[in-house]
């Protein structure tokens, strides 16, 4: 359901950010001309980046920096090269690659040759990137050289870094627009089951961008470091957003505390893109070794969901400048809390976005009240149109149902959880994240997780998994009896157990499969 950017919101916006400059007239033509070739997906949004910025610097990672300009020639020559290998139109691609210069040189090559795209989690384990590889049907599979072992199962590999290495040394003519514009397969994190392939559409103007840079104040040609999985719907969405401001966009393979932290001083970040517990773990570094980050002015963050308390700790340690997008790989987006919201109510998801309608809806469709607690039916431009091989998913009215169960207060959305990890235990609807609250509420939990399993007795319990803060001293018996005043008694883990860390995926989303396996 396409509710749509009003056209005065998109000219508002873009002079706020600083989009709408005086140029000479054959650069706007340029900037207009590669938009309606090659559309406004990654390919089409570097174009018209190099149009404009061409020497502006794009992408910095460990090894290598490039202008847009850059980005442009050398996504140009590895097309070129994919061609000589037996890659072209309506091939599916697989990629296996960290966050870094080469995963985007790799997604621009394929899609400008009118590729399929399927994004591989780089956190698989060889069995799970054979069976991703057999059940997309994926031809071949470009590979970061450290990534190799786990892509034993594909039928034709090649070696991301041979390919670009040969590309630097090519010329080819001019590339043209392919007759089927490529999509980008992103596989959902897959932590209540098998991962599935979600194709995502390329914005069909500039209405996306506005929708966040409408609410988060980032800015033309700004340094962001990109710290979420540019595999997952997060990272690559962020991708697609600083590109359209022309950013300079800083990546690493891997997003460690104590090297992220540094890396935000050094490269004076002025936005950085994450997830949540990867924020978390920097501010318990931060705690460790004080760093002053006078250049930080913005924290945007989706994934998974805050837990309880972070968005406070985060305001009180680096001020207003926490964001949180609330989304899906299904819908996109939802909902984005802003500081104020944050200050308002540190668990909220945030109001709609502009072009965006959420309805908290009961089970027929129709929207409840304020405060009644539903289901989270979302529509905008992006929703995507199925799972590949699965069909189109749930829709009720236009709206797409995120599977999310939640309600609203003050016209801010509150979510409560997934209405598929609902259990009934003794005859009572029991939620997972109604326990998991109470749990972070309590002294010295840092964090905490809990599951449905099967009970003989019940038909199903809950179990309980927390983490302790630094230095906290927590039992099991001592949490029980916590929490005997702080829920209600079907609503209390049978089963509590105090662990080091919880499982979490790549994306950062704690994995509910490998939790119930311990």
């Amino acid at each position: 359901m396409n509710v749509g950017v009003p056209p005065h919101v998109v000219v508002r916006t873009f002079v706020q950010r600083g989009l709408v400059q005086v140029q000479p007239p054959h650069r706007t033509v340029a900037q207009l001309w590669a938009l309606k070739r090659w559309g406004y997906g990654l390919v089409g949004s570097i174009r018209s980046a190099a149009t404009v910025s061409g020497s502006q610097i794009a992408l910095v990672d460990e090894s290598r920096s490039l202008t847009y300009a850059d980005v442009v020639t050398l996504g140009e020559r590895l097309a070129g090269v994919l061609v000589e290998r037996g890659i072209g139109p309506g091939t599916v691609v697989g990629l296996l690659a960290p966050n870094g210069v080469d995963f985007v040189l790799a997604c621009f090559a394929a899609e400008s040759l009118g590729c399929d795209v399927v994004l591989v989690n780089a956190g698989f384990t060889p069995e799970q990137v054979t069976r991703t590889i057999q059940r997309y049907a994926v031809t071949a599979l470009l590979v970061d050289p450290d990534l190799a072992s786990l892509a034993t199962g594909a039928p034709v590999t090649h070696d991301l870094g041979e390919l670009i290495g040969a590309a630097e040394g090519q010329a080819y003519p001019p590339a043209r627009p392919p007759a089927r514009t490529g999509r980008a397969i992103v596989l959902t994190s897959g932590t209540t089951g098998t991962p599935k392939g979600a194709p995502r559409r390329p914005p069909v103007g500039a209405s996306t961008l506005v929708t966040m840079i409408e609410r988060i104040p980032m800015r033309r040609g700004e340094r962001v470091f990109l710290g979420a999985p540019l595999f997952h719907t997060w990272g690559l969405a962020a991708l697609q957003l600083a590109i359209g401001l022309r950013a300079t966009i800083v990546l690493r393979r891997r997003a460690e505390p104590s090297a992220t932290l540094a890396l935000l001083a050094q490269e004076r970040i002025r936005t950085w893109i994450s997830v949540p517990v990867i924020v978390d773990r920097v501010l318990l570094a931060r705690r460790a070794t004080p760093t002053a980050l006078p250049d930080l002015e913005l924290i945007v963050v989706s994934g998974s969901a805050l837990r309880p308390g972070l968005s406070t700790e985060v305001l009180d340690a680096f001020g207003p400048v926490l964001y949180s997008v609330y989304g899906s790989t299904e819908a996109s987006w939802a909902t984005i809390a802003t500081p104020a919201d944050f200050r308002a109510d540190p668990a909220t998801a945030g109001r709609p976005p502009v072009g965006t309608r959420v309805v908290v809806a009961d089970s027929a469709g129709r929207p409840v009240p304020e405060g009644v607690e539903g289901r989270v039916l979302v529509g905008n431009e992006m929703l995507f149109e199925g799972y590949l091989g699965v069909g189109r998913p749930e829709m009720q009215d236009g709206l797409l149902d995120t599977g999310d169960l939640g309600f609203w207060r003050d016209g801010r959305l509150r979510v409560t959880g997934r209405a598929d990890q609902m259990i009934v235990s003794g005859g009572e609807n029991v939620y997972p994240q109604e326990l998991e609250f109470a749990l972070h509420a309590l002294p010295g939990v840092r964090e905490a997780a809990a599951v449905g399993v099967p009970d003989d007795t019940f038909g199903a319990r809950l179990v309980a998994y927390v983490v302790p803060a630094p230095g906290a001293s927590l039992t099991p018996a001592g949490i029980q009896r916590a929490l005997r005043s702080a829920v209600a008694r079907h609503v209390r883990p049978r089963e509590v157990y105090v662990v080091p860390d919880l499982p979490r995926n790549a994306t950062g989303k704690i994995d509910l499969t490998a939790l119930r396996a311990r």
